[in-house]
Parts: structure tokens; sequence; C-alpha cells
């Protein structure tokens, strides 16, 4: 009787945290909330433009789209194996975003990790920017975060001075 009530599900779509050519960083798979109607969501999701939030399947967590590069309708996004998919009629190379990489807003980078047997690529922190930093130096040092203790003089952890003179 009061079925003008109800209101229909939103589409689901897979969260793509960062495209590199033809490597998908995907986060997974979740449910778009949003006040519009499904109709009108499905619209925005396709032309990318697409706001609100989805709720992740895997986790039950609520993430605000952008956070997301891309979030892609799941029958435009479709899985071949565990390391490709088609989307936007392209073939590409899927690597998958661990959960602690959902909120990170930096740039992610690809691992090549063998789970469950299966060789797969797992996106991680790009971190080479703070590493160039510390392997750097300056003026040519050792390049390593203690090297300014390496010149330091050892100290005696007990004197027997109560002055600590010598």
């Amino acid at each position: 009787m009061l079925n003008w009530l109800k209101r229909t599900k939103l589409p689901e779509a897979w969260a793509i945290k960062q495209i590199d050519g033809d490597l998908l960083h995907v986060c997974g798979r979740g449910q778009l909330e949003s006040r519009e109607r499904s109709a009108k969501a499905l619209q925005a999701l396709q032309e990318n433009r697409f706001e609100g939030a989805i709720r992740m399947h895997d986790s039950a967590l609520v993430l605000n789209a952008r956070l997301f590069i891309a979030l892609a309708p799941v029958d435009d996004l479709i899985l071949i194996d565990h390391c490709q998919a088609e989307w936007r009629g392209q073939r590409h190379r899927i690597s998958w975003v661990p959960q602690r990489c959902w909120v990170y807003e930096g740039r992610l980078t690809a691992t090549l990790t063998e789970l469950s047997g299966i060789q797969q690529h797992i996106s991680v922190e790009d971190v080479s920017a703070i590493r160039n930093k510390t392997t750097a130096g300056e003026g040519g040092e050792s390049g390593t975060l203690f090297a300014a203790l390496d010149a330091l003089e050892i100290l005696p952890l007990h004197n027997k001075d109560p002055d600590h003179r010598q």
C-alpha cells in the first residue's frame, strides 16, 4: 500500500583510490549513500560527479566520495580475475588497497605480493619522498637519522662525583 514510500536501493560501486596508466588502485566495493533517488545517483556516478558517501562492504565504514579518484558502477567495472579488470573499454591491472590506506591522501605505489599462494599487487603509501630526504643527508653526510649521534662523546652513566666533575 505504501510502496511509494519505499526507497529503492542505491547503486553499488567500486571505490578507486588512484589511477596510474593501466593500473587501478581499488579499495573495494560498497553501497552508495545519498539523499538522491537511485536513478539520479547512478547517473551522477556514471558521469563521475557523485557527491555523497559510500558504505564499504568489507568493513561497513562510511567514507566520503571525495576520498576516491573515481567510483565505478559495479556493472561498468568487470573483474576478469584478482589482478585484472575491464573498465571504460580498457583492460586494467588491479592493485588492491588495504583499509589503512582508504583515507590516505598521498600517492600510492603498488608492490607485488604473494597472498595465499597467489601473486597480486597491493597498494602502499608512497614514502619515496621521505626516504629521499633522509638518505640525501646534508653536505654528503652518511644520510642516517642518527649521524649526529655518532659524533657525540659517550658520557659515563654512573658518575660518582655529585658535581659531575671528573
